[in-house]
């Protein structure tokens, strides 16, 4: 409690600051400016802010406080134990997360799913719609129509969604044949529903020819990644899978030895290594003795060489990638360290 209540004054105090800095910059018509660079950090203050109350401001926090505890601390019953007097004892990581991974029991899958999906998002559905009405209210507090167009401004496009339009549905001709990256995944997509249906379908999943993939069967808990289901999907099958897991167990690695392998990756890329801070307060593991939220992230604290990793890391090819990839932040966080304030954020907003 003494954690949230202290994240949630930074939290405030941080987008006072935001607030503050979108009125001072109404009064400046930065479309003038002969500087182009000082216009563009001008509109990226304004659209960073809000011009709704603190009391608002305040609830908003309070719902996201609220939201991050029911997810990161869920859990759920064993898929054997389940039923009256059951005692949750599965949690995201590293149970479900695993289990998504490698199970290929199609009810073990769906239980999974389903029941997680009720320990965590469904408890705080309202919450949820409730945050993003303060979020819609803070955007046209600045003049926006709504979220969507704030988040959009980032991109410094007249039509975003028409060039992402553009990329998906237009056509190009590849070896005398028309080809589109919508065509591609919608090939790749049938690819890989049949041979899902070879599998599940045997066990009453009913995937059908032309339909939909039933997310709890592509091997990982939100359906993004579909590298661990490449056992089923590959299409030849004398080819290897590309799995280090063991190999790692048996030449005794820890979670800093796949830190440092990742950090020598990066150096021999020309990128400097990890700071003292990040290896002092970084938490590469999870912890004993408190809940956390899992999830892996890279952060840049904007405080000298503050830059940390928050992981629950185990000795997995999975994680291995994970790691890899979560640096790969920290060292363009690294990169960006002069850069003004609103330039320190990933390329891609």
């Amino acid at each position: 409690e003494d954690h949230e209540e202290a994240m949630n004054e930074a939290r405030l105090e941080f987008q006072k600051m935001k607030k503050e800095a979108s009125a001072n910059l109404t009064s400046f018509d930065w479309d003038s400016y002969t500087g182009l660079d000082l216009a563009r950090q001008a509109k990226f203050y304004f659209s960073w802010g809000s011009n709704i109350t603190d009391e608002m401001l305040m609830e908003m926090n309070h719902l996201l406080t609220v939201m991050e505890s029911t997810y990161s601390t869920a859990k759920i019953c064993p898929f054997t134990e389940q039923g009256d007097g059951c005692v949750p004892s599965w949690e995201l990581e590293p149970d479900l997360v695993d289990i998504m991974a490698k199970s290929r029991d199609y009810e073990q899958l769906k239980y999974v799913w389903n029941e997680w999906r009720k320990a965590s998002g469904n408890k705080y559905r309202q919450q949820y719609l409730d945050f993003i009405g303060i979020n819609q209210e803070a955007a046209r507090s600045l003049g926006f129509n709504n979220l969507q167009d704030q988040w959009l401004e980032r991109y410094e496009s007249e039509d975003f969604p028409g060039l992402i339009e553009q990329v998906w549905a237009g056509k190009f001709v590849v070896d005398g044949k028309e080809r589109s990256l919508e065509l591609f995944y919608k090939h790749l997509h049938a690819y890989v529903r049949g041979k899902l249906a070879e599998t599940y379908n045997i066990q009453g999943a009913d995937i059908k020819e032309n339909g939909f993939i039933p997310a709890n069967i592509l091997g990982n808990m939100w359906a993004q990644l579909w590298g661990n289901i490449e056992d089923i999907v590959k299409p030849f099958n004398d080819t290897t899978i590309l799995d280090v897991t063991e190999e790692m167990v048996e030449q005794g690695y820890t979670v800093d030895q796949m830190y440092k392998l990742s950090e020598e990756f990066f150096k021999t890329l020309g990128f400097e290594p990890m700071t003292d801070t990040f290896w002092k307060l970084s938490m590469l593991t999870k912890p004993e003795d408190r809940e956390v939220v899992c999830h892996a992230s890279a952060e840049d604290f904007f405080i000298d060489e503050d830059f940390r990793i928050k992981m629950c890391t185990t000795i997995t090819h999975a994680d291995l990638v994970t790691v890899h990839h979560e640096m790969g932040h920290i060292v363009y966080f690294m990169q960006y360290k002069e850069q003004p304030f609103v330039y320190r954020e990933a390329s891609n907003p």
